[in-house]
């Protein structure tokens, strides 16, 4: 009898060993299937290591890339593959946060039940959010210089223009090509629109900024080191400062606040850590907390001294004080259809974040739209409640300064946010200013 039982409980554990090793493998089938399924060396979906499974389109449906005879087929107009390189990929794949490097599971249709296998052998249609047009007509503003272009909706986080530059043709790539995207993998000074950060933790650790006044005189003196203004302002309120964009009075406010606090603010903006966009880790940017009633305090509470940030964590944060402190994650897939249009896959979900309360947030609304009225000038965005804010930011001695202009559409109808980054471009406003202009006026209009 006994060992009968004995043998019985090494059953037991055998059955219960098999069990949670068929249970672990399932897992792990479900997880990793799709990667093993897509292993270059399978010539189902791939031809000299290159996949070549499903078709990628734009939002409305124009094809970005096909295969035909087993090789990547792109649009056959160059302005659309060059402006949605960056967003479709390369055929080699070498292009992170793209729909070729993203979305291979979805491109090839695979399943745990069919693997790869599909009726028509062709894999899936994969929906992007981007609007293809839109995204050649940022690329045409850029105009060959440097930098990054992106609008979000910012109720759903879907991106409808990502453009990077410089980039190259897809079809007919050269020798030693570029493969980073600037919105997504890219970290710069971020200038006068970390004033955003700042005005932030001001207004929430501030009391009286009500009352708050300072006045500029062109310079102001830290700790032996000066901050420096294009030209003295005069008295300002902080509703002003941030319009006439006064570094003097900023470095003010940083040394009120102090290194600590701005870094808290930093982070909780989500300009320091990295998140993912469709499972890719967007670049992290980076404050350091100098230290107080020093002259480099007052440069990181107005974007400079050490201080970098990436375009699309940015855009992620005016996305949040466009729709009531609320960040909405970026994302580039819309849906996925079988190729005969039957949909396999729609996203009904919105990921947000709550990174400021809903009065914070339209506080800075409010002096974002004051921006515009007071300083940029609505003559300049014409029929477009923008809500704004530029910077021009200082590089390394003797070169341009980075040109940004980002913000939002406070518009039901349209609730888009942007960024534009012109990298060595000059003054923020003027140069990045008119490229959003450019680019918004066809977004509102399509």
């Amino acid at each position: 009898m006994n060992k009968i039982k004995k043998r019985a409980l090494i059953i037991l554990f055998l059955a219960i060993f098999m069990i949670l090793g068929a249970f672990s493998f399932m897992i792990s089938f479900e997880d990793k299937g799709a990667d093993w399924a897509g292993f270059a060396s399978n010539t189902h979906t791939h031809n000299d290591g290159i996949l070549i499974s499903g078709r990628v389109k734009d939002r409305d449906g124009l094809l970005l890339l096909s295969t035909e005879e087993g090789k990547r087929i792109y649009n056959e107009d160059r302005g659309i593959r060059l402006s949605t390189l960056y967003a479709v990929g390369d055929a080699a794949g070498n292009i992170g946060g793209s729909a070729v490097s993203l979305f291979a599971r979805q491109l090839m249709g695979y399943n745990m039940v069919n693997g790869v296998y599909s009726r028509s052998g062709e894999g899936r249609d994969v929906y992007l959010t981007i609007d293809a047009e839109l995204n050649e007509v940022a690329w045409d503003a850029l105009n060959g210089r440097s930098g990054c272009v992106a609008v979000m909706d910012y109720t759903t986080g879907e991106l409808l223009c990502m453009v990077s530059s410089p980039g190259f043709d897809p079809a007919s790539p050269p020798d030693n090509p570029s493969y980073l995207n600037r919105f997504l993998s890219g970290t710069f000074p971020p200038g006068s629109i970390f004033k955003l950060v700042t005005a932030y933790a001001a207004i929430e650790e501030i009391p009286d900024l009500a009352t708050y006044q300072f006045t500029c005189t062109g310079s102001a003196d830290y700790g032996g080191g000066e901050i420096t203004c294009k030209e003295a302002h005069g008295t300002l309120t902080f509703k002003d400062a941030l319009a006439v964009s006064c570094n003097c009075c900023f470095a003010d406010l940083a040394q009120q606040l102090g290194g600590e606090t701005l870094a808290k603010y930093a982070d909780k903006t989500g300009l320091t850590s990295s998140f993912e966009v469709n499972g890719f880790s967007v670049a992290a940017g980076s404050f350091e907390a100098a230290d107080s009633d020093s002259a480099a305090l007052g440069w990181s509470g107005a974007g400079q001294y050490h201080d970098l940030v990436n375009p699309c964590a940015m855009l992620r944060y005016v996305s949040a004080i466009a729709n009531e402190g609320k960040a909405c994650t970026p994302t580039l897939l819309k849906k996925v259809t079988t190729t005969g249009g039957i949909p396999l896959w729609l996203d009904f979900s919105t990921d947000t974040q709550r990174l400021m309360s809903a009065s914070t947030a339209a506080a800075l609304k409010e002096m974002m739209a004051y921006n515009v009225q007071s300083n940029y000038g609505i003559d300049r965005f014409p029929g477009l409640p923008v809500c704004a804010k530029s910077g021009t930011a200082e590089v390394e001695a003797g070169a341009t300064p980075h040109a940004w202009f980002t913000g939002f559409l406070n518009s039901e109808e349209h609730p888009y946010a942007f960024i534009v980054l012109v990298e060595n471009g000059g003054a923020g406003a003027t140069v990045a200013g008119s490229v959003a202009n450019t680019v918004l006026q066809a977004a509102v209009a399509d």
